[in-house]
């Protein structure tokens, strides 16, 4: 079963990765911003993945815009192109709290999460926040902790051969806590480096790196 779960966990962090909307909240203070490049529609970003089954291209293209509990959301389509393409839409966020997602399904635990914050970029070396839902798996109650870490600030980074500037780097650690099963445990803990003026660029969750980006002014 530890098996099966950690599947989920992973896809479920793979789709926390690809994440935006602006809150109707002008009084807190907000991020910048600046590490998210979906504000504009037919914009487009292109990663490919590799674990034991092989290479993926994941394509992600913005198509609209939604309103979620005030929050003014970009649409984001999701495309995975493997043996068994799939197709999920992200609904994402910017403003006081961060860079999130909205109405997130996690797959294999039937949760719809209300937000879960992937990136900060207003932090420190050092500082930190998590995120925590509840779930079911095989008839088992889970919960699931993403304990995110601001590491540090790169001046530049390279990913295959494009130069990224200002580059975040967060690690996600990743803990369940399965009723029946004892105490709470390390999934697994994964590094994530987002680009100024664009977004994800690379983690080593799944050898996941950007090979291209279309964004629309």
């Amino acid at each position: 079963m530890l098996s099966k779960l950690r599947f989920f966990l992973f896809a479920a962090t793979i789709s926390l990765l690809f994440a935006s909307c602006q809150q109707n909240n002008n009084n807190a203070p907000i991020s910048s911003c600046s590490y998210s490049a979906y504000g504009t529609d037919g914009s487009e970003f292109v990663y490919t993945t590799t674990n034991n089954n092989g290479t993926d291209t994941i394509t992600e293209t913005v198509i609209g815009d939604t309103i979620i509990d005030s929050y003014n959301c970009k649409i984001v389509k999701r495309v995975a192109r493997n043996s068994t393409p799939s197709t999920i839409y992200l609904y994402l966020y910017c403003g006081p709290s961060g860079y999130m997602h909205r109405d997130f399904f996690v797959p294999g635990y039937n949760v719809t999460v209300d937000s879960m914050v992937y990136l900060k970029d207003n932090l420190s070396p050092g500082d930190m926040w998590s995120n925590t839902f509840t779930g079911t798996f095989n008839n088992f109650t889970v919960t699931v902790e993403y304990e995110n870490f601001y590491e540090t600030t790169q001046t530049t980074r390279v990913v295959n051969g494009q130069t990224f500037n200002n580059v975040i780097q967060i690690r996600t650690d990743l803990y369940t806590t399965i009723a029946g099963f004892g105490g709470r445990q390390l999934v697994g803990s994964y590094n994530y480096y987002f680009g100024e003026g664009v977004g994800l660029i690379e983690t080593d969750l799944q050898n996941t790196k950007i090979l291209s980006y279309t964004i629309v002014p």
